[in-house]
């Protein structure tokens, strides 16, 4: 990790002509030069945004972001979050990207970008970005727009202007990327244990549906989810009860190891313990049988272990190994997405996914319906997991059901599909 830490150090520190200089700003529209000459993204802090805009209006600010209004455009001076994602000198003091909305619509329908500026399209909304961290958003569909958090609604028209962007290099964010993805390699083949002890707990009182599998004589299983729980087991009551059952929404955290036995001997199951060696789950068990000649039973083990990206799990009954499960193959991890509100301002949207993201050159997009964002970093430690920022206006604006989609631009370089919006999981 302190290679990291070297690494953005010399980002923050070392001048460059990328992060001090935007020299593709449009004629009319040179609100940097303007307005923010001598801020840095990735470099400047909360004390420089200061000593050049002044003070933050109070009532308009949140926790991460400055708010500022000058000469009809809001700036929006972004900070990066402090949420253990980040280095310390990083987290809640330097600018992540700085972003001019206009209060009054602006037609861009009319402007001709030059060559130095890309091209990415995306739902509602088109961008063009330059080499240097400078973007235009240009609204392609009319929408709804409020004024500030508070505001009465306006509305934009196909070709207005959504906002200008002022970030750290692409090439900047890359390289940091991928050097923080080989240094988290390095750090976790270094520090993780060869053969690691998993947290577990099993659980009692549960019976096997009649329409799972009724004539297989043993099953295994990895389960993720409520829904797919039900369908294997119901809740057996009986007089007295004191049985250990799932917690309430237990599967925001765990999944569900399980094995059933079939036939006529009542199976009872003794967990030795659960491991993990390289994403492989070992889990340990012994047996012993009570034989009937009048009754038969479907008898299961259900052990519950933390979520994780895990490859496969393995069962292990009185010491032999009876059964591996590739996990993707046989109902395992799914690709996940948590969603937790920051301040007033932001909303991260943490998505996961089996295997790690791949490096490409190429900008990473989530979009939920019609609203996007390409703001992302990666999770410590876990090259599987992006977090991705969307300002609250734009979230508002989503709704139960849409989309949730994370893609490479082009799509074609990678596409994970996250399942529709839930709003009543979005954490506070």
């Amino acid at each position: 990790m302190k290679h990291i830490l070297d690494l953005i150090a010399v980002l923050l520190f070392v001048p460059s002509v990328f992060a001090a200089e935007y020299p593709n700003e449009l004629e009319g529209f040179k609100l940097y030069a303007k307005f923010c000459s001598g801020l840095e993204p990735m470099k400047s802090t909360v004390a420089d945004v200061k000593k050049v805009l002044g003070n933050p209006m109070e009532d308009k600010s949140g926790k991460f972001v400055l708010w500022f209004e000058k000469d009809g455009w809001q700036i929006l001076v972004y900070i990066y979050p402090d949420n253990g994602e980040y280095p310390s000198h990083l987290a809640g003091k330097v600018v992540e990207s700085i972003d001019f909305v206009s209060v009054k619509p602006v037609s861009f329908a009319a402007i001709k970008f030059p060559k130095a500026f890309n091209k990415a399209a995306y739902q509602h909304e088109e961008e063009y970005y330059d080499a240097y961290g400078l973007a235009y958003k240009v609204y392609t569909s009319s929408i709804a727009y409020a004024v500030g958090r508070h505001g009465t609604p306006t509305y934009r028209s196909r070709g207005d202007l959504n906002r200008v962007s002022y970030r750290a290099a692409p090439h900047q964010v890359i390289q940091m990327q991928q050097f923080m993805i080989r240094e988290m390699k390095k750090d976790a083949a270094e520090s993780k244990p060869k053969n690691a002890a998993l947290t577990f707990d099993t659980y009692s009182g549960y019976f096997v549906s009649n329409k799972f599998k009724p004539d297989a004589a043993e099953s295994s299983l990895v389960i993720s989810d409520q829904e797919q729980f039900d369908k294997v087991f119901g809740v057996a009551f009986v007089m007295g009860d004191k049985s250990h059952r799932l917690p309430k929404d237990a599967f925001k955290s765990l999944m569900v190891v399980a094995a059933i036995k079939r036939g006529s001997a009542v199976v009872e199951y003794k967990v030795e313990g659960v491991t993990e060696t390289k994403g492989v789950v070992e889990l340990r068990y012994t047996t012993t049988e009570k034989k009937s000649d009048t009754a038969t039973f479907a008898c299961p083990l259900i052990v519950s272990i933390p979520k994780g990206q895990y490859k496969a799990i393995q069962f292990v009954e009185n010491g032999k190994m009876t059964k591996k499960l590739d996990l993707g193959k046989d109902g395992g991890n799914k690709n996940t997405v948590q969603i937790r509100r920051i301040d007033k301002s932001k909303v991260d949207i943490q998505v996961t996914i089996e295997h790690q993201f791949p490096a490409a050159k190429a900008p990473v997009v989530l979009s939920i319906g019609q609203q996007t964002t390409n703001v992302s970093r990666f999770a410590k430690n876990k090259l599987n997991t992006l977090t991705f920022t969307m300002t609250a206006e734009d979230f508002a604006k989503t709704k139960d059901g849409d989309p949730i989609i994370v893609q490479y631009t082009p799509a074609s370089q990678g596409q994970w599909d996250f399942g529709k919006l839930d709003k009543c999981k979005v954490e506070e």
